[in-house]
């Protein structure tokens, strides 16, 4: 195999590798907790336990791609 050969045998190879990691990591959840800075009163009760929420926080599961708004602990404990 000439140099040319080579080169390319090896940025496929590391192409490859990258790849494998990046399906890897999609594989893991990622969590994001976000406040929403606003009450029960702008987004309703909390959709975990159904209580009033003072300090609504919003997450999105990464396995769903569906958004539930409540309590930081409600959703803390929803997380897989």
């Amino acid at each position: 195999m000439d140099k040319e050969g080579k080169m390319m045998y090896a940025t496929i190879r590391r192409y490859e590798e990258v790849n494998a990691r990046i399906q890897e990591n999609k594989k893991k959840y990622h969590y994001v907790l976000i406040n929403q800075h606003a009450s029960s009163e702008k987004y309703g009760n909390c959709e975990v336990c159904g209580e009033h929420v003072s300090e609504v926080y919003s997450q999105k599961d990464p396995s769903t791609q569906i958004i539930t708004f409540g309590h930081k602990e409600c959703l803390l404990y929803l997380r897989k």
